[in-house]
């Protein structure tokens, strides 16, 4: 495993170590919010991306929310595959309201564990693009 994916990985680790604290709190907006960041870090990785996925399931099995629980399914199906053919949309947050196929952008603070990531996909880079 090189530097990046390291760096990547654990930081996909604090993500995750971040939403179960959160979900433990109650504050499953929060949890939600770091499961998404997690996932946006997994993307590159089959293992973790599919990982991020199961962890989205659990969580919508728990609320009981059919939706993202049915989404999320899906998604833990096709992650392996995109992720080892390199077809994954940059930035996609994983939930089940989000288009799989969306690109959206990197938070600025996850952009320098993902070196990989083509020109003009952080959300800085977007905003000076747009003025």
């Amino acid at each position: 495993m090189n530097a990046d994916s390291a760096r990547r990985r654990a930081a996909y680790r604090t993500e995750r170590d971040r939403a179960r604290r959160a979900f433990a709190e109650d504050d499953g907006s929060a949890g939600w919010r770091h499961l998404e960041r997690a996932h946006v870090l997994a993307q590159p990785d089959a293992i973790p991306h599919i990982g991020s996925h199961i962890a989205m399931l659990r969580r919508a099995l728990i609320e009981r929310d059919p939706g993202e629980a049915a989404g999320q399914v899906l998604r833990a199906l096709l992650a392996g595959p995109a992720s080892v053919t390199g077809r994954i949309p940059t930035g996609n947050d994983g939930r089940a309201r989000t288009p799989l196929s969306e690109r959206m952008p990197i938070p600025d603070d996850l952009a320098p564990v993902l070196p990989n990531l083509p020109a003009g996909q952080s959300e800085s880079s977007r905003k000076r693009q747009n003025g």
